[in-house]
């Protein structure tokens, strides 16, 4: 299976045409297969063995060359929707993504498959972040391995993608606090590219539709915000209806305790 996906990963490089034929032959329901890690290591030695091997060498090497070509596939189709994977293969990107298994390299092409799902199918947005998209990307943002520039790029594109036109999304961005604070940090990378995915992501954000007064109400902890009244040290989310106007001939003046009387004469 290696050696096939590595004929087949070179044969992609051919140009757009060999790409096409890859979908018209039928290949994407065993590329899809493909993306699925194997078992992992049921002991401890195991599992430490498992982590010491590098990406590409044993049973990782099909999941990470399957990752190849469906980035080769995704690039070439120029978002038309013809190569995105199935209904839910982007939770097997996004396993590939969390994976501490694959090298960064490979977790930013899983990245990139997942940016490219987003942008042809909006309801794979609120499913990423059910997931724990935002969790991943306070994670691996300030990556600074080998290959860690390709992840980090990839991980801000891929949140820009979510949060656009995502009001679900872009809100809880904004209130992770850990994921918003890497955003901001990417701002000052080295790469210039991650500098610009960042501006994106941060654009995005704050050019989602804002919440209406029912969800601030169904967010706030007591009812007189709703009102207008503003707790102690607290101001109100949603502000106060505009007094009437006073009409000519009327004005209004404080009682004291008994409130507000009408009394007649010019204004």
């Amino acid at each position: 299976r290696a050696q096939a996906m590595n004929l087949l990963a070179t044969f992609a490089d051919l140009g757009v045409w060999a790409t096409h034929l890859i979908l018209l032959v039928g290949a994407r329901p065993y590329l899809t297969k493909l993306l699925a890690l194997p078992a992992a290591p049921a002991t401890a030695a195991a599992s430490a063995a498992a982590a010491a091997k590098v990406s590409g060498a044993g049973g990782d090497e099909v999941p990470s060359l399957a990752l190849v070509v469906w980035a080769k596939l995704l690039a070439a189709d120029g978002g038309r929707g013809e190569g995105l994977p199935g209904k839910d293969t982007y939770k097997s990107f996004f396993k590939l993504l969390a994976s501490p298994r694959l090298s960064a390299f490979h977790r930013a092409l899983a990245a990139f498959g997942l940016t490219a799902a987003c942008r042809c199918r909006s309801a794979i947005k609120v499913g990423l972040l059910e997931l724990g998209l935002l969790e991943l990307v306070a994670q691996l943002l300030p990556t600074q391995t080998p290959h860690g520039f390709a992840l980090r790029w990839m991980l801000a594109l891929l949140l820009a993608e979510a949060c656009r036109g995502c009001a679900e999304v872009a809100r809880a961005a904004l209130l992770h606090a850990r994921a918003a604070e890497a955003l901001v940090a990417a701002l000052g990378d080295a790469a210039p590219e991650v500098r610009g995915a960042a501006v994106c992501a941060i654009g995005h954000i704050l050019a989602a539709e804002p919440p209406t007064a029912a969800a601030l109400a169904a967010e706030t902890p007591s009812a007189a915000a709703t009102q207008g009244i503003s707790t102690v040290g607290e101001p109100s989310l949603v502000p106060a209806p505009l007094a009437q106007p006073p009409r000519a001939g009327d004005a209004v003046t404080a009682g004291g305790s008994g409130g507000c009387e009408k009394v007649s004469g010019r204004l």
